[in-house]
């Protein structure tokens, strides 16, 4: 038979599961549905990612059953200072979780110290006893599904890495492809950020994937220096096109192979290398070794051209070299990796990351604030409200769906309601005329497995994962699986009226004190995104390096904005429906983010250029003659962070940069030629890189105001409800 990878998968869950909660009732274990909810949230599409999330899960059991026995010891008879406690833990969780490769480690130390802490009873005794029954179910559905899945229809993650490396070297030899057409003046916009976009979810995928390889498959985990390597040099490879990719504006007006003769000669040879590249990670022996290639620069071409349009030439040459030396290494890396190489291909040295000072993140503390407010709410419902439904069962269940809706500020918690009122339902009617029937755990297995099998089967797709994970929890809650079976349709409704309360005080959190409609939030963050721009450029030409705590901790943070901004409005873009908001159409929007990404790039080459000085320049500083840009630019930004009339202060500023641009053209250019004999060659590559970065973001920003002078910004405030 030849059955699908959903069947397969769907099948070993709902075996696990059956396995679990049978061994569960056999060793007479209370509670048997924590085996099941280790089996139903460790099941993933591979051993590797399974086995990294469950190791994941009971690390993070470990930790929170040694917080949860000391938050017992120390306030089982203080409720407010136990509040107060778990307010500061969740709020610690909370913010590790929303920046964390291993968010879901930080989610399990925090939501399993509420269920044992609440669940005991203040009982020290209760504590210890909940604390390692969680661990023992925890482990027991880990190891249930662990076998089941090296035993069963196994699936590892090395061929799924290897495809989605080929897809990859694949998808960035067209990206490479396309920009070149761009250069002559044949490319297509729309299709160049089609295929960015592509590659950037394709690397994505593929850092997952090796995550996960890394934990099933021999072969990758011996070769994990090399894996590494060859990850950073695809990162690499993206950042160097994205870079690139930003001075083409000026070059559909340039006869750049004049300037360029060897372009062809270049390009075909990299476009060859990237095809061997593909071959060797398919398992082919590479048919020729990478060809030495120049890229030399015609003197009097380049001469002839303006400083701006010589900076974009020279630049965009320094990319080319960086890309001709990444494919060489990515080819020497590769093959290595597939038993191809003659001796090893030397490995970067190992350096360890300095973070430096904490810089908090704005939107991630307002996801703390969102999950404290939550938790306090629900627990002043459970205190002062007499006879609430369920107790303080509402704070444990308030807390584990507000970290996951804090955390995740684009899930609106209203895609919950129709899987969860799906999963009361069947578990009601199964619950009332099924299981008073059933005799015995055969029977009860199979209508375990039964329904297991149907809930992964039909949820399997990305869009309604989430309906399986939330119809899987509330079934096995509603279930009561016990070995004394005993019937109370109150614990249906109850449960359920818990669940209404727990929605209620999640909704109020979505709109109070953070107003989380799309449009809102895109707007706040815009203007963050310019306040920022502001800031950095006003103090680009002040030479001293900064001594004190507070400005370095003030300029760190303006940095990680800038850096972190155009990511996030990008999250938040498709979610703008041009139907529900009107003034602005969702191009315009796409645009938009797209133009403050390329100011966000170009605005970090010209502060790391501040923060490493050239060896050419002992003393960095911006040249006289860019007075007028750094004014001019910062005169712009400051308004456009702070009036409310955002599509008036564009059109002004559409015309302004526009004769900004004119004039710094003329003035760079004249003190160019002034200091043009003063040069050396390396001096001379430093300024024409300074020249290009301070092109793009004049160039990015006139787009901006441009886009933005469309819309009306007066629709985006108008109250309503989502």
């Amino acid at each position: 038979m030849n059955l699908s990878l959903n069947f397969k998968e769907s099948f070993k869950t709902a075996l696990a599961m059956v396995i679990a909660i049978g061994i569960a009732l056999a060793m007479d274990w209370q509670r048997p549905y924590w085996a099941g909810f280790a089996v139903a949230f460790c099941s993933l599409a591979t051993i590797g990612q399974s086995l990294e999330k469950a190791a994941l899960r009971m690390g993070g059991t470990l930790v929170a059953v040694v917080v949860a026995l000391v938050v017992v010891a120390l306030f089982g008879q203080e409720r407010w200072g136990f509040i107060i406690f778990l307010s500061f833990y969740g709020a610690v969780c909370s913010y590790l979780m929303s920046g964390s490769a291993n968010a879901y480690f930080w989610y399990v130390c925090w939501f399993v110290v509420v269920v044992v802490s609440v669940d005991s009873g203040a009982n020290p005794v209760n504590a210890f006893q909940t604390s390692m029954l969680r661990l023992q179910e925890t482990g027991l559905g880990i190891l249930v599904y662990s076998l089941v899945a090296i035993f069963i229809w196994p699936q590892h993650t090395g061929p799924r890495l290897m495809a989605a490396a080929v897809d990859l070297v694949a998808l960035q030899r067209r990206l490479l492809q396309a920009c070149l057409a761009t250069i002559d003046g044949h490319g297509d916009p729309e299709e160049l950020a089609r295929l960015a976009a592509e590659e950037r979810k394709g690397k994505a995928g593929f850092d997952r994937l090796l995550q996960a390889a890394r934990v099933d498959t021999s072969e990758v985990r011996e070769l994990r220096p090399q894996w590494r390597h060859f990850q950073q040099q695809l990162a690499r490879f993206s950042l160097i096109l994205t870079l690139w990719r930003e001075s083409f504006t000026e070059f559909q007006k340039l006869d750049v192979r004049s300037v360029l003769p060897n372009l062809s000669e270049f390009v075909a040879e990299l476009d060859a290398r990237l095809e061997q590249i593909g071959h060797v990670l398919a398992g082919d022996r590479p048919g020729r070794q990478p060809l030495p290639v120049t890229l030399p620069v015609n003197e009097e071409a380049l001469n002839n051209l303006s400083p701006l349009n010589a900076a974009a030439v020279a630049t965009s040459r320094t990319r080319l070299l960086d890309l001709e030396r990444l494919t060489c290494q990515q080819f020497d890396t590769l093959s290595e990796l597939r038993g191809f190489a003659a001796k090893p291909a030397p490995l970067p040295e190992a350096r360890g990351q300095f973070r430096g000072i904490f810089v908090p993140d704005p939107d991630r503390m307002m996801g703390v604030v969102r999950l404290v407010l939550t938790m306090w709410l629900a627990f002043l419902a459970a205190v002062y409200i007499g006879d609430f439904p369920g107790g303080f069962a509402l704070l444990t269940l308030t807390a584990s769906i507000a970290m996951v809706v804090s955390n995740a500020p684009q899930l609106r918690i209203s895609v919950v309601y129709r899987p969860a009122l799906w999963g009361i339902a069947l578990a009601t009617g199964l619950y009332v005329f099924v299981m008073p029937a059933l005799s015995g755990y055969l029977a009860l297995g199979t209508m375990i497995f039964a329904v297991t099998f149907a809930i992964c089967y039909l949820a399997a797709a990305p869009p309604p994962a989430l309906g399986r994970t939330v119809g899987l929890a509330v079934f096995l809650m509603l279930g009561g699986f016990a070995n004394h079976q005993s019937y109370n349709f109150l614990s249906i409704t109850t449960t359920s009226l818990v669940l209404v309360g727990m929605f209620l005080i999640i909704n109020l959190a979505w709109y109070f004190p953070f107003n989380l409609l799309p449009e809102r939030v895109f707007l706040r963050q815009l203007r963050r995104f310019f306040r920022s721009c502001d800031y950095l450029i006003s103090t680009l030409q002040d030479n001293r390096q900064p001594t004190g705590w507070w400005v370095r901790q003030l300029r760190a943070f303006h940095r990680q904005e800038i850096a972190l901004l155009p990511a996030k409005l990008a999250g938040w873009a498709p979610l703008i429906d041009p139907r529900v908001v009107a003034g602005a159409s969702a191009r315009d929007i796409r645009e938009l983010v797209a133009f403050v990404q390329s100011m966000s790039i170009q605005l970090q080459q010209i502060l790391e250029q501040r923060r490493s000085p050239d060896p050419g320049m002992p003393e960095w500083n911006l040249p006289p003659e860019f007075d007028l840009w750094q004014r001019g630019i910062q005169a712009g930004l400051s308004r456009l962070a702070n009036e409310q009339d955002l599509a008036t202060v564009s059109r002004e500023l559409q015309i302004k940069f526009e004769d900004l641009g004119r004039e710094l053209t003329a003035e760079i250019g004249s003190a160019f030629e002034q200091r043009l004999e003063q040069f050396d060659q390396q001096k001379l590559e430093t300024y024409y890189r300074l020249l290009d970065a301070c092109r793009g973001t004049a160039v990015a920003l006139l787009n901006c105001s441009r886009i933005m002078a469309g819309i009306d910004w007066s629709r985006w405030r108008q109250e309503r409800f989502a």
